[in-house]
This record gives C-alpha cells, structure tokens and sequence, in this order.
C-alpha cells in the first residue's frame, strides 16, 4: 500500500476542483517515486512524492513533522489548521526533545513530557495505535497556533462536516499551514472539502496533503492521482 504526499503553495487562494484542466498543460510538479530521505526536493508551486507505509493512518507520524521543519513550512508563529484531529504516531523521545530544545530550555519535565509523549504516539502495523497522543500537542509546545476540524470532538477541534459545512468567516485566509493527513477520503463531497481546505489557507501559504493513492480498499471512499492535485493547481 502507499500514500501521496502533496506539498502546495496556496498562489491562487482558490482551489480547482470542478473546473477544466486545460491549465494543467503548464510544467508539472516532479513526481518522486518512493520517498528518500536523502533526495531532497525543492519545486516553485508543488511537492509529490510517494511512500510505502502507515503514514497514511489518521495521524501524522515524528518523521513528517521533521520534514515539515526541513522544509520550513513550520516558521515563527505558524497558524495551523489540522483537517481531521491528527494523533501523533511514532515519536521516540530522543526526537521530540532534539526539536523542542530548539524552542524551550531542556528541563526534567520537558523529558517528562517527551516521554510522555513516546507512550501515547506507539503504533504497531498489526495491532494499531494507542492514540492518545496529539500533533496539536506537540505543535503548540512549539508555539505554534493549532485547530482542526473533525466529525467528533477532539483536541482543539471544532466539530465540522466537511461534506456540507461552510467555513465562517475569520477562517477564511487565515492560516500559514493546513494539513490534510488521511482525512478527505473518508468524505463523499471532495469539491468542497478541497475547497474548504483551499479557503481557509492564506496566500502564498502552504498545504500538506498525505492520502492514499493505492491499494487500502476498504480504507474510504477515494484514492487519489498525482493528476488529481496537479490539475486542481492549475
């Protein structure tokens, strides 16, 4: 099974679900078949590459977060918006507090809290996740702005139906990174889930997508293309 991870710079402030293609002729993003940690990638309007793994579970695993950081889409007073309330997922301790000591002073009780952490973020492919620890977390330990919307409550969730809700109006073009980590598959009304997420995100800001584009069957209700975010770009 793999996932898709799409990087986009929000340069349109719409989304183009639903429209023609016919600006898709324009250079395409570079697809990156598997992911390398050692490949590093840097394109002007989109980032794709593909991975093999859990990454495309309700949740964001510590090695995401890093990459998050790698490409500075994390900066100083980052407003986050979390498009379904993401637990945190494989997190050693070791990297928390290596990215957290960037931020506050290394502390008995930041050690306390990286441990903490740990637990909470275990995952195993057979057996699942013991889902009870949060990315919002992690992020606003950061000090970084974190919200999300879901279905049900959660940490710091504000309950939304992404198939027939519409976004109030001081989200609109309001946040500096939404990420989309497994959610949108699980709904059936894609043209305004993409443009939910496109509306709240500001210009020139970025969105993270990570969504499966094979095999998880009985995952949701969709799988996605590279050509399905390339031409919703353009």
């Amino acid at each position: 099974m793999f996932s898709l991870t799409v990087i986009s710079s929000n340069s349109k402030n719409r989304c183009g679900v639903g429209g023609n293609a016919q600006g898709a002729k324009q250079s395409a993003p570079e697809i990156i078949s598997g992911y390398n940690a050692n490949r590093n990638f840097l394109l002007k309007q989109h980032r794709i590459f593909t991975s093999n793994g859990a990454e495309a579970d309700m949740g964001i695993t510590f090695d995401m977060i890093e990459k998050m950081f790698e490409l500075n889409l994390l900066k100083p007073n980052c407003k986050i918006m979390d498009i379904g309330t993401s637990n945190l997922y494989q997190a050693p301790a070791k990297s928390i507090v290596s990215l957290l000591t960037k931020f506050i002073p290394h502390t008995s009780e930041l050690d306390d809290y990286a441990a903490r952490l740990e637990y909470g973020a275990h995952y195993d492919a057979t057996t699942g996740g013991r889902n009870i620890s949060w990315a919002g977390d992690f992020f606003e330990k950061c000090g970084f702005s974190y919200s999300s919307i879901d279905i049900a409550k959660g940490y710091k969730t504000t309950v939304f139906d992404l198939n027939t809700d519409q976004i109030p109006q001081h989200w609109k073009n309001n946040f500096d990174l939404v990420l989309n980590f497994g959610t949108t598959e699980h709904v059936f009304n894609q043209s305004n889930a993409f443009n939910t997420i496109h509306s709240m995100t500001k210009k020139n800001a970025f969105i993270m997508h990570q969504l499966p584009i094979s095999g998880y069957a009985d995952h949701g209700y969709f799988i996605y293309t590279t050509r399905f975010f390339v031409d919703m770009a353009y």
